[in-house]
């Protein structure tokens, strides 16, 4: 995984934001940082250099769990949508 140049600069980048959501951000941006290297080191466990061009259930599974996850921390939040203000109703 960290073989080569690109992947270990990835990997500094991810590791240096996954520290500044625990260290400045609130408890969903928390969450989701620990989700997030939790997924990323379970990935790293159940990927197989055997199989390379197979389907890898156990990684897939893990962005599914990761996807619904993010999908509820979004439909949770409690901070503003971007866009346009509702209208308002003129009687």
């Amino acid at each position: 995984m960290f073989d080569t140049l690109a992947a270990q600069i990835g990997a500094i980048f991810v590791v240096a934001a996954c520290v500044f959501a625990f260290l400045k951000g609130n408890e969903p941006e928390r969450v989701v940082a620990g989700a997030y290297v939790l997924g990323w080191f379970a990935s790293l466990l159940l990927q197989s250099s055997t199989n390379l061009y197979g389907v890898q259930w156990g990684v897939m599974a893990i962005d599914i769990a990761m996807l619904l996850l993010l999908c509820a921390m979004v439909w949770k939040a409690s901070v503003g949508r971007p866009g346009p203000p509702p209208a308002s109703s003129s009687s």
